[in-house]
């Protein structure tokens, strides 16, 4: 008998998020790639330019999740600091 599958709250939207955020950057790479000036689309300078686009893409997103972290946990105060 096999077992029933479960879902673990704790791993499944991060292995969402990674399906979600590795095809999107496929199709950003792809996308770059294609419109390259370069005649041969295999060529490593036009994969380069689309490996260059998603790296700025991932970049970004970083960035912005700095941003939105530290906007979040700005009125925090300080953590495990004993209020007398």
């Amino acid at each position: 008998m096999k077992p029933t599958p479960t879902l673990d709250a704790n791993t499944d939207p991060l292995k969402i998020g990674k399906s979600v955020g590795l095809g999107l950057v496929a199709v950003i790479a792809a996308d770059i790639t294609s419109k390259s000036p370069h005649e041969d689309k295999k060529s490593p300078e036009a994969l380069l330019e689309g490996y260059k686009a998603t790296w700025w893409f991932c970049f970004a997103c970083i960035v912005f999740v700095v941003v939105l972290s530290v906007w979040g946990l700005r009125g925090i105060g300080r953590v495990g600091h004993k209020r007398d």
